[in-house]
């Protein structure tokens, strides 16, 4: 098997959520999602966009990305028990999965207990804790930063998705 297309495959990428995607013939799932967290956190794969991208041009490789929120009419607000709430059926499903996961950003981070950047936390569901790969990110604007998340990265997938 090709190593590149094999170095996520215990991973999950968890990103807050896409602020641009249409929800029209959603509909008659939410319901049903909002009964099953985890359904609807799965069923939430980042669709391509800029975020999508930029992840992808800092750590290439197929990857699976979910986000844990859906979109909402308040661009920029953050509904922190919703999160909590997605975040407590993923880290579940991960941990019954023997699956790590990659928070993508601090907010997300928070959803999941807290942490800082960088931070690499060690129990039942690995976790490591990168900045939000989307443009406005001030922590992946020079190279070295970009050239850290490559090392934390490195290291995460050498110790705990082999």
């Amino acid at each position: 098997m090709d190593p590149e297309r094999c170095r996520f495959s215990r991973m999950v990428f968890v990103a807050e959520r896409e602020p641009r995607i249409d929800l029209r013939g959603l509909a008659d799932r939410l319901t049903e999602w909002s009964a099953d967290p985890l359904a609807a956190v799965l069923a939430r794969e980042m669709p391509d966009g800029p975020t999508r991208r930029n992840l992808d041009r800092l750590l290439p490789g197929r990857k699976r990305v979910v986000n844990l929120l859906w979109p909402d009419a308040e661009p920029g607000a953050w509904h922190a028990e919703p999160a909590a709430v997605a975040a407590a059926a993923l880290g579940a499903w991960a941990r019954a999965r023997g699956r790590c996961l990659v928070l993508l950003g601090l907010q997300v981070a928070q959803a999941f207990g807290g942490g800082e950047l960088f931070d690499l936390r060690l129990g039942e569901v690995p976790m490591l804790v990168l900045p939000h790969p989307s443009g406005r990110s001030h922590a992946l604007n020079d190279v070295w930063s970009r050239a850290r998340v490559r090392r934390a990265m490195t290291m995460f997938v050498a110790n705990f998705a082999a």
